[in-house]
């Protein structure tokens, strides 16, 4: 996946500082980063001022990605594209773990369910048969009191 970071020909520090912290997570997560200088209108004439900004930007985020080329205009765009460079490899994660053993116990539960029903099965055969019915208690002391 690529992410895209955009900046102006008058972007400040602070706003190249917060954008490079992302680039660098996307980088760290995987991710291709294409980091571009939006040029508008009269802006155009500042091509020195894009390129120091993809400059610094390339330094910072240079131990996570590197750069595929050097910045090259695209139209009204100062363009350069960074690779990571280590691609995270998946891990066993929990949720791998908790499926299979959501799996398991689903097999175990149908096979206690199977056993549940034959034990009630067995169960309403056996109050089907005629038993001798025993008094209710209530019943035997109103006996015993005449």
């Amino acid at each position: 996946m690529v992410k895209e970071i955009r900046f102006g020909p008058n972007t400040n520090e602070h706003d190249l500082d917060f954008k490079t912290k992302h680039a660098q997570k996307f980088l760290e997560e995987g991710n291709k980063v294409k980091a571009y200088v939006q040029f508008a209108g009269r802006t155009i004439v500042f091509k020195d001022r894009g390129r120091e900004i993809l400059d610094r930007f390339a330094e910072a985020v240079e131990e996570y990605g590197k750069p595929e080329g050097y910045p090259k205009m695209e139209g009204k765009r100062m363009i350069i594209m960074f690779t990571p460079k280590t691609i995270p490899t998946k891990k066993k994660s929990a949720k791998d773990d908790s499926s299979k053993d959501e799996k398991s116990k689903s097999n175990k539960s149908s096979k206690d369910s199977k056993d549940s029903k034959d034990e009630s099965e067995k169960a309403a055969k056996d109050e089907k048969t005629p038993t001798a019915k025993k008094p209710s208690p209530k019943k035997a002391k109103s006996k015993e009191e005449e």
